[in-house]
């Protein structure tokens, strides 16, 4: 359930802008790149770019067999936002970013996308939504998410805690209706869930996990947008750094890029970095038992890998 929630968080980006971007459908061509091809792009950091001409009707509409042409001018090269992770997070953004008007490489150390997401298999918690049932809307995520917390919740951390419950239960149903509207889920059967006082988890209606529901649909949404690419079995191993001000190497710095291992070889990547490879609570031996000792070795469902969090420190 850690990536639905990741989910959720992530799609809050996506609200305010869902109206404008909607009027932009994505191209309908597929540039999808799997693991057997990408080996060969992987060879160069430099990023495919489209140019092309569009057509103006008398009217001043444009589209394909208009009798007036107009020709655009060349699109300047522009560096792809890079995301890290290709759980449910990291689709999000990557479709974050398209609705942007950026190309994005997508990077996944594991040989396919899907992270612990493609694992859940209970369903994605929203509410209020046209899904739920019952004599009143449902506004009571927030407290259900409060209680649940138990003791968590009155240490010195309470007001931050707050502002993430806050974000997370109070945004829940756009994303929702982000998957559904945008994506295309099937998300209509609801069901109640322990810790919820009424039923907010949502799932679809056929025999597939919900987990591996939304991250085909997502997947397949970005894989029609030429602009998008995906590298499995590509592991970051360096964030790329420029300082801030001069040549001091010790001072602030800004990320340009990252430094991408694969079948051997290195390659760079330049342009923004989005990180959104989740927690590593698969890595039990080894982050998990820096910071939570208590938990070394703890028996999970999360894939076990190491976690990537030194790269950010």
């Amino acid at each position: 359930m850690t990536g639905l929630r990741s989910l959720r968080q992530m799609t809050r980006h996506l609200g305010n802008a869902r109206s404008a971007a909607s009027s932009r459908p994505l191209p309908t061509a597929a540039a999808a790149i799997d693991s057997s091809s990408a080996s060969a792009s992987s060879s160069s950091s430099q990023i495919r770019t489209h140019r092309g001409t569009t057509t103006a009707n008398a009217s001043g509409t444009t589209g394909p067999g208009s009798s007036t042409t107009a020709t655009t001018a060349a699109p300047a090269m522009q560096h792809p936002v890079i995301v890290v992770g290709a759980g449910l997070a990291g689709l999000t953004a990557s479709f974050s970013a398209l609705r942007a008007g950026s190309p994005v490489i997508l990077l996944e150390r594991a040989a396919a996308a899907g992270g612990n997401s493609i694992k859940a298999s209970s369903g994605i918690n929203g509410a209020p939504t046209v899904y739920q049932s019952g004599p009143v809307p449902d506004t009571f995520f927030y407290d259900d998410t409060i209680r649940s917390a138990g003791s968590r919740m009155y240490s010195a951390e309470r007001s931050q805690r707050e502002t993430l419950i806050a974000q997370l239960t109070n945004r829940s149903a756009a994303a929702i209706d982000f998957l559904v509207d945008d994506i295309g889920v099937d998300l209509s059967v609801v069901s109640l869930m322990g810790g919820h006082s009424v039923a907010r988890t949502h799932r679809g209606g056929g025999g597939s996990p919900p987990g591996w529901s939304i991250v085909k649909a997502m997947l397949d949404s970005l894989k029609r947008d030429v602009r998008f690419q995906l590298r499995t079995e590509h592991e970051v191993t360096q964030l790329l750094t420029s300082p801030l001000s001069g040549d001091d190497d010790d001072g602030p710095a800004t990320v340009t890029g990252v430094e991408v291992a694969h079948q051997g070889e290195t390659t760079r990547l330049d342009g923004p970095v989005v990180f959104t490879t989740g927690g590593f609570a698969g890595d039990a031996d080894g982050l998990l038992a820096r910071y939570r000792p208590d938990l070394a070795g703890c028996p999970t469902t999360n894939s076990p890998r190491p976690g990537m969090h030194g790269l950010l420190t």
